[in-house]
């Protein structure tokens, strides 16, 4: 079924504001190492005074900055607009299997170990290994997938 052009579009700029103007943002990995990405994107969301809802996962932490984690995606509510994966490159590809479970509308992945790492690095990335029918785009710094 197509959709009118009006429709297309109105769709398209729900699914941007969804990972550029977040109600809801899950940070999985979050951590309160001072100078840890993780901590950065947290700390950074409050001198924004984000007023969104805040998730922070970390299964080894039940609070980081006073803030309550959960210990894995699969705990949060169905929905999350965004989550911000600071997470190590073999957790990454689990991970993004969750948030697609989960329904999440944009992952930022911030990991290392892939194309840096060689050809094996290369192979595993999640940008060659992910199902083609529920990612919509790939880069380094985003995934989103379609519903």
């Amino acid at each position: 079924m197509n959709l009118p052009v009006v429709e297309q579009n109105r769709v398209k700029r729900a699914r941007l504001d969804r990972l550029l103007r977040p109600r809801s943002v899950a940070i999985v990995g979050a951590s309160a190492t001072p100078g840890s990405l993780s901590e950065s994107v947290l700390l950074n969301l409050r001198c924004a005074n984000y007023t969104g809802d805040l998730y922070l996962i970390n299964p080894k932490r039940p609070t980081i900055h006073g803030r309550e984690c959960l210990g894995t995606i699969e705990e949060l509510p169905q929905g999350v607009d965004c989550a911000v994966l600071s997470i190590p490159g073999a957790a990454v590809l689990s991970s993004v299997m969750a948030c697609a479970a989960k329904r999440i509308g944009s992952a930022i992945v911030f990991s290392a170990g892939f194309a840096e790492a060689g050809e094996e690095g290369r192979a595993d990335s999640p940008s060659s290994r992910v199902s083609r029918g529920k990612a919509r785009s790939f880069s380094k710094a985003r995934i989103a997938w379609e519903w």
